[in-house]
């Protein structure tokens, strides 16, 4: 806290600008901070600047993700907050609200996940603890400065791909926290982004990994955002979304190598019933389930079939 301290590590300031290759304007619209220490005094500071800036007590803090009550500490103390070591990420809804951090750790080990949420739904089974709150998984929005495509969203998951999206292509970029974090939000939030920016979504781009080509999880989960919302309004276009790996396994990879022309589209449909043949002839084949047949040849026996009848779609 307080303004003579920056908001980003050197280290965090560093991945930023030579891993993420933003600029310091992008770092500044995207918030990013360095997580601070749970200190005492650091929190001091915290409600004394809560406090004056929004004349708010601690307790205003019970059911805000990440923060909690420990029942056994006087009355000045008993507020605090859960954290890891790592780099904040702002999840910001559809008018800018915001509605959770997530966390990059500095540190994981192995099978780890890199990214977690500042959440606190560990604080209610404990005794002591109490007003613990877990994260939701919102949805983020991206917006660009000039929406040139104003009835075009894209769906992506992870925040610097949404934010590389409406920078790269204009457009309005939704992220999910993981492919699975959207079925209770999605549609509210596309609703939202109408109501923001009056307009009427008639097509959605879905730009996940190029890996999914061999990861039949992600496809799973990304057959079933594409039927839902088939199902939702039938007059909105859908496509997806692929390129070549080797140009970059995510698309803010892809846009950062400056390789934009390497994406192509074609409708989510096609897509779909490509994989779905592709699936069927690798059981067929092998006479077994995709994914046992993964589990005991491994990725490679369902690259070879998306080669054959999903990237074909791509070639022109």
């Amino acid at each position: 806290m307080g303004e003579d301290k920056p908001l980003l590590s050197e280290l965090h300031h560093k991945h930023l600008t030579e891993e993420r290759e933003l600029d310091e304007e992008a770092i500044k619209e995207g918030d990013y901070f360095t997580m601070p220490s749970r200190t005492s005094r650091y929190l001091r500071v915290f409600f004394k600047e809560l406090k004056e800036r929004f004349d708010y007590e601690p307790n205003k803090v019970e059911g805000v993700p990440g923060f909690y009550k420990m029942n056994n500490k006087p009355a000045d103390r008993m507020y605090t907050f859960a954290t890891k070591k790592g780099m904040g990420i702002p999840i910001r809804d559809a008018e800018g609200i915001l509605m959770g951090i997530q966390i990059r750790r500095d540190k994981i080990k192995k099978g780890e996940s890199r990214y977690v949420w500042l959440s606190s739904g560990f604080a209610n089974a404990e005794e002591d603890l109490s007003f613990g709150t877990g994260s939701h998984s919102p949805i983020h929005v991206s917006y660009p400065k000039e929406n040139k495509f104003d009835n075009v969203v894209f769906l992506t998951e992870g925040v610097f791909k949404s934010q590389a999206i409406a920078r790269s292509f204009h457009s309005v970029a939704l992220s999910l926290q993981g492919i699975l974090n959207w079925k209770h939000g999605l549609f509210p939030t596309l609703d939202l982004v109408e109501q923001v920016e009056q307009t009427n979504i008639e097509h959605i781009y879905l730009a996940f990994d190029s890996d999914i080509r061999s990861n039949i999880h992600v496809y799973e989960a990304v057959r079933d955002i594409i039927q839902t919302i088939q199902n939702f309004d039938s007059n909105i276009q859908l496509y997806y979304v692929w390129w070549d790996g080797d140009f970059g396994k995510g698309i803010d990879d892809l846009i950062q190598g400056g390789h934009q022309k390497q994406m192509k589209k074609v409708p989510a449909e096609e897509f779909v019933n490509a994989y779905d043949k592709a699936i069927e002839i690798l059981e067929e084949r092998l006479e077994m389930d995709v994914k046992d047949a993964i589990k005991e040849l491994g990725k490679e026996c369902l690259t070879e079939v998306f080669d054959e009848f999903v990237r074909p779609l791509y070639a022109s």
